[in-house]
């Protein structure tokens, strides 16, 4: 799978990728966390598929693989990136809406967000949201976009997604 192209946005705000510390919030495939630490920057990908992260692990010693329920998990770290995509979505605001929080309490001063949100089956971002991104951060980018899809092992057969993507640095 390819990176995404947000997530090539966020690394090129970070001033010296060696001494650079990105968490990949749900990582799943991994293909944010490959890209960072091909780049330099040393990676906490964090994820519940425990078979997915073993062959992460195999790919660049700079990525530390970490199991973990991301909906109970609480960020003990500071980082200059943070990398959710198509994660959140999956938990009920209450919960999305702290994670987000708590990823914006662990990025450091300048720190940048990449977040991206599947909208398919909502009206709109949780509550809370808004003002977390609008209070925390200096807006990059922030749009929503109709997406093809080709398909996926979940869903094989081509189809669309609306997504919300936010590029941001932290205040």
């Amino acid at each position: 799978m390819k990176v995404l192209p947000i997530v090539v946005a966020g690394g090129k705000f970070l001033q010296d990728y060696t001494k650079s510390r990105a968490l990949d919030y749900g990582a799943g495939t991994g293909r944010n966390s490959i890209y960072l630490a091909d780049l330099g920057i040393d990676v906490l990908a964090v994820d519940q598929n425990i078979e997915e992260l073993e062959k992460l692990a195999t790919f660049n010693q700079r990525i530390r693989p970490l199991k973990a329920d991301l909906r109970e998990w609480k960020i003990q770290d500071k980082f200059d990136l943070v990398v959710a995509t198509n994660v959140l979505q999956f938990f009920d605001n209450d919960t999305a809406t702290r994670c987000l929080n708590d990823m914006t309490n662990c990025l450091n001063s300048g720190g940048v967000l990449c977040l991206t949100y599947i909208l398919d089956k909502k009206i709109s971002l949780p509550l809370g949201f808004e003002e977390i991104l609008t209070s925390k951060f200096e807006m990059i980018n922030s749009e929503t976009k109709v997406i093809q899809d080709p398909g996926h092992p979940d869903f094989p057969e081509p189809h669309q997604h609306k997504i919300f993507y936010f590029l941001g640095i932290k205040k």
